[in-house]
């Protein structure tokens, strides 16, 4: 899956691998990578990024995520750090679980 913005995989070891420069050596890379990057699991706060920050209207997005869902890929493209070679398919699920399994059910059926 070739994607941009829905997963970042950092820090961007392969974009920074002919530039002399460390892919980590930013302020702002050691302070948001290990927040938002998707792998290794279990990516807590790209979860809460992608359910808190990005998603304005969780209904579409949850519908949008489950028909990529049924996409049938193993490797990931992100516009925002390393390919992801193999497992792409987990990682894409880890990130969405929320949206895959409905985050709030309890609180939702609470409200109706």
């Amino acid at each position: 899956m070739i994607q941009a913005d829905l997963i970042f995989n950092l820090p961007a070891k392969e974009q920074y691998s002919r530039t002399g420069q460390s892919p980590s050596s930013g302020i702002f890379t050691k302070l948001f990578s290990p927040l938002i990057s998707a792998n290794p699991p279990p990516a807590t706060w790209h979860k809460r990024f992608v359910w808190y920050i990005t998603a304005n209207d969780r209904k579409s997005v949850g519908e949008s995520v489950a028909r990529m869902n049924k996409w049938d890929f193993d490797r990931i493209i992100p516009c925002h750090g390393d390919v992801i070679e193999t497992g792409g398919k987990a990682v894409f699920r880890n990130v969405f679980e929320w949206f895959l399994e409905g985050k709030n059910k309890k609180q939702q059926r609470q409200q109706q």
